[in-house]
């Protein structure tokens, strides 16, 4: 004989009229279940039953690692974005001393010493 534990908390939720409907034709279909309220019961208990222990602490240490992840690439594009330009400058440069045969830094010096 099996013991029952008293059934003392009271869970409220509210459905559509359809979903009530399609709740209590389920009743019919469903091993054992003689009421929406029983159907109910049973889904969550197979609800508990399925959950994997810690799973909720295991989504928010994938998802925390993920942001990590995402926050450090972030920082590496931003660097190699940052890098691309100097070197983009410097490329100009060695493009402008290579059409005019002179450094463009010692085109400059040579301006504010004639100036």
């Amino acid at each position: 004989m099996s013991l029952m534990r008293p059934r003392n908390r009271i869970v409220y939720f509210r459905l559509s009229e359809e979903e009530f409907n399609k709740l209590s034709q389920m009743c019919s279909t469903a091993d054992g279940a003689r009421n929406v309220s029983e159907l109910s019961r049973s889904a969550v208990q197979k609800l508990i039953l399925n959950q994997p222990s810690g799973s909720n602490g295991e989504v928010y240490e994938v998802l925390n690692r993920m942001q990590t992840t995402v926050s450090e690439l972030n920082r590496k594009v931003e660097y190699l974005v940052a890098k691309s330009s100097v070197l983009a400058g410097q490329q100009a440069s060695a493009d402008e001393e290579n059409k005019t045969g002179e450094n463009p830094c010692d085109t400059e010096t040579r301006k504010r010493e004639k100036g």
